[in-house]
């Protein structure tokens, strides 16, 4: 078997998205249970299917999953970065992105972070399963367009977002009364391959 390769970096930025809402907004602590993120609209072990299950075939919008793989939304700070470049605006911050985490990770992050990988933050021992790249939509990009008050960023923001929406994942580990912050730690440990 092979050895897994494990990355270092740090959380720059934690939030929670409101039910109802599709942006984010920064919390000082980012609560974690076995369930999912607390206070979160998608902090749930379930989720009901929306239209990317209904375009794949395999599950009608409402219906109820067994599973849900986007219990986290993590950002690498540089793709952010980069997002803004492409769509020529000022500024992009996580909060259009509905992120939970964003890490202090450069361009790249979210092609090299394979679902399987493992988020570990060592100070609250919290892990995190990444289940995939996070799926393009329109929600960032109108969210830019309001803040901004420019029209246009959210035709553009899918194809100018390509590979660089980060991730999501699902609670692996959360002991009880955990949380990550700011500052704290977070090891990469990719898939062994």
């Amino acid at each position: 078997m092979s050895e897994r390769r494990i990355e270092e970096t740090s959380v720059i930025w934690v939030g929670v998205g409101t039910a109802g809402e599709r942006t984010s907004h920064q919390v000082q602590k980012l609560f974690v249970n076995t369930n999912g993120l607390l206070d979160d609209r998608h902090g749930t072990t379930r989720r009901t299917a929306d239209t990317r299950e209904q375009k794949l075939g395999i599950a009608k919008k409402g219906d109820l999953l067994a599973f849900n793989p986007r219990q986290a939304t993590v950002l690498a700070r540089d793709e952010i970065f980069q997002i803004a470049r492409n769509l020529d605006v000022h500024s992009v911050t996580p909060e259009d992105m509905g992120a939970n985490m964003v890490l202090d990770a450069e361009l790249g992050f979210t092609e090299a972070v394979l679902g399987g990988s493992i988020l570990y933050f060592p100070r609250s021992e919290i892990s995190f399963w990444v289940t995939g790249p996070n799926e393009r939509c329109a929600w960032p990009g109108r969210a830019i367009e309001a803040r901004l008050n420019i029209e246009g960023i959210a035709k553009q923001f899918k194809r100018q977002s390509y590979w660089l929406g980060g991730v999501t994942a699902a609670v692996y580990r959360a002991p009880e009364a955990s949380f990550i912050q700011e500052g704290d730690a977070c090891k990469i440990i990719y898939p062994a391959g």
